[in-house]
């Protein structure tokens, strides 16, 4: 360890990999850069070395003023992180303590890593609130320092964050061909930030009403923030004059409704819009259309009578509103055998949605248990690779985590920069949500 690291610090040696470091068949030579991550991959068997592998590159790349060497390490160091929980304490005051570097690449993976940590990362505050007019990027990843130190102050739950987070989000969500590399940091999705933040929804309103009327129904900014205003419920009954406008246009008139429901008998001046709402000709669509007005009518036993006929008509099991049924609790009762019936004939979110309703309905804690051990226990074991249709399969078949470095590799041929950096934009996904 100690000769790798006198190796790939030695700022003297930096330009001879390219002259000394082929690989057959290959025209480009390897970086030094190339060699960090292709040793960082030799000794993924040793956690603890590669940590320390990354970790002490980045302390010696300080020293010497290295911000190549300390972009690549805390790549690695960022992979880690993705993987690894236990790697948090020792990345903590690392990341910390380079939000001042004066590189601006290597201040903006350090104040991702810092988002990432959450509230743990409250002893930055203060430094990732003097980084929220820093516009300093990097070519290969998204976002900016400005836009990762603001998502990281709502993290810790710091207002500082709070002027002008919907604007930059919006902005976000009107970018033509944003795109990012599955795997490495990004800016979070707009739902992703705003979701946690229901105790400054007053604060935040306002902004996501002027963007609704603005954008209108077919704006790019304005179904965004519709999930947001479902998370926040009743606090989101000030935006009700703006949302129902929405229920006029197809585009929308399907997540209006949703909103509306978590608002509930308060947002009961809403009825008249929602039976004309304008929804694709479906017996589905026209069922949520009339199941939204009986529950903004405050009448509960008609609500869960239009639920659970919902459920007994589906043609094929797990479809309806089981989720639903849900949150009367064992008043749904009546409708238990259906849902375990549900459970036992589906795979993966309709399975899962019905194991978690049988429970809520009947107290009983199985066979709703085994079910979603088959969920939980195989993220436990292996970090969530799944593959597509296993029981436990929550991404789709996506194998979270399996890729070393950006995205892309195989165990047996470690990544390189020299032919992996160019083409990373035929990798690149438009809003991409990984895992």
């Amino acid at each position: 360890m100690d000769r790798l690291i006198e190796v790939f610090s030695d700022l003297a040696l930096r330009p001879r990999f390219e002259s000394v470091w082929h690989t057959p068949d290959v025209e480009i030579p390897w970086t030094r850069e190339d060699l960090v991550r292709s040793t960082a991959w030799l000794l993924r068997h040793d956690p603890e070395a590669e940590l320390s592998f990354a970790m002490r590159l980045v302390e010696t790349a300080q020293r010497s003023g290295d911000a190549a060497l300390c972009r690549e390490a805390l790549d690695v160091a960022w992979r880690l992180l993705t993987e690894r929980r236990s790697v948090e304490a020792a990345l903590l005051p690392l990341a910390g303590g380079l939000l001042t570097d004066p590189d601006g690449a290597v201040r903006l993976r350090a104040a991702n890593i810092l988002a990432v940590l959450g509230p743990a990362a409250a002893p930055y505050a203060d430094r990732l609130a003097d980084l929220l007019e820093d516009e300093a990027s990097d070519l290969y990843l998204d976002g900016t320092v400005r836009d990762i130190s603001r998502w990281a102050l709502t993290r810790i739950g710091d207002p500082r964050a709070l002027p002008g987070l919907v604007e930059r989000l919006r902005a976000q969500e009107e970018e033509q061909g944003r795109g990012f590399a599955i795997g490495d940091p990004r800016r979070p999705n707009t739902e992703d930030v705003l979701m946690p933040l229901r105790a400054h929804a007053d604060i935040l309103l306002p902004a996501i009403r002027e963007t609704i009327r603005q954008c209108g129904a077919r704006g790019g900014a304005t179904r965004s923030f519709l999930p947001v205003l479902e998370a926040w419920g009743e606090d989101a009954l000030p935006a009700l004059p703006d949302l129902i406008p929405l229920l006029a246009d197809t585009w929308t008139s399907v997540d209006v409704p949703r909103v509306l429901r978590v608002m509930g008998p308060a947002a009961a001046s809403a009825v008249p819009a929602v039976r004309t709402s304008q929804v694709l000709d479906s017996p589905a669509n026209h069922r949520a259309v009339d199941w939204t007005a009986t529950c903004l009518g405050a009448d509960r036993a008609e609500v869960l009578r239009l639920a659970g006929e919902g459920v007994m008509a589906a043609k094929e099991p797990g479809h309806g509103p089981i989720g639903d049924l849900s949150e009367f609790g064992r008043d749904a009762a009546p409708y238990a055998d259906r849902v375990r019936f549900a459970m036992e004939s589906t795979t993966h979110g309709p399975r899962l949605t019905a194991a978690i309703t049988l429970w809520e309905i009947t107290g009983g804690v199985e066979p709703s248990m085994r079910v979603l051990e088959e969920f939980v226990l195989p993220i436990a074991d292996g970090g969530g690779r799944d593959q597509p249709g296993d029981p436990g399969s929550t991404t789709g078949g996506a194998a979270v985590g399996a890729s070393p470095v950006h995205g892309r590799g195989l165990p047996d041929d470690p990544p390189r920069r020299g032919t992996a950096r160019p083409d990373r934009g035929s990798h690149r996904v438009r809003g991409c949500r990984a895992g």
